[in-house]
């Protein structure tokens, strides 16, 4: 009786530990099923994600003088395209790299969709950093891709500012012009970009004139457009 006892304890055990195993297998199963589900999701997230190749940022130009550190958009008053408004206008961030100072530069960017988008960056020291706006208001999209840009530039050996008879201080729009010579000075222009967070805020200058400064006087030019930061005197000239 025992035996037949133990007979059947046995085989009911038996079949636990199948049942076991079946559901084990079964899970495994499933398990191995919903990894290999992601990876082929993943797969397919990455070809529909992946764009067309193009230009990597921060880009050189001129053998390294000029970085392009990136191209973006930008909403709001366009200062390179006569202060009109636009949506998700095309911007570059530029860099004169140079030790001379820019006196100018034209930026052609290529897309692959076939847009070009023109910008016009001038008076630029060395060292110092632009965001740039597409002349006509052109739009970049985020999915856009840069397949090519060239570039144009003029260079000069330091930045044109009189010093030899013009002293310059600015303090926010405010500037003080003061002749430091014993002689008069007349039809002067000073050339100003908007200085905002470290940056030129448009690639372009605000030109302000001034009549004349008799010798040994300082007068004072509001450069009301830079209105958004600082004004920043990169060039004065006579005509």
């Amino acid at each position: 009786m025992n035996k037949k006892r133990k007979s059947k304890r046995r085989k009911q055990n038996e079949r636990i530990l199948i049942c076991l195993c079946v559901v084990l297998g079964i899970v495994i199963a499933i398990f191995i099923g919903l990894i290999l589900k992601d990876l082929k999701k993943d797969n397919e997230d990455g070809k529909s994600e992946k764009k067309e190749p193009g230009l990597t940022f921060p880009y050189q130009l001129e053998e390294g003088k000029l970085e392009v550190a990136s191209l973006f958009q930008f909403t709001g008053t366009n200062p390179d395209c006569n202060n009109e408004n636009g949506e998700n206008i095309a911007a570059l961030q530029v860099s004169n790299k140079s030790e001379e100072y820019l006196k100018q530069a034209e930026i052609k960017a290529q897309l692959t969709n076939g847009t070009e988008l023109v910008f016009e960056v001038i008076d630029v020291p060395a060292g110092q950093s632009v965001i740039v706006f597409e002349k006509k208001n052109t739009v970049y999209e985020l999915s856009d891709v840069c397949e090519k840009i060239e570039c144009t530039a003029e260079f000069e050996d330091e930045a044109p500012l009189l010093e030899d008879q013009i002293s310059v201080s600015v303090e926010e729009t405010s500037v003080v012009v003061t002749n430091k010579s014993d002689q008069e000075l007349s039809n002067l222009v000073l050339h100003c970009h908007c200085l905002l967070d470290n940056e030129y805020f448009g690639g372009l200058t605000y030109k302000y004139p001034v009549e004349s400064i008799p010798g040994g006087v300082s007068v004072t030019v509001e450069a009301a457009d830079c209105y958004l930061g600082e004004a920043a005197v990169v060039r004065i000239s006579q005509e």
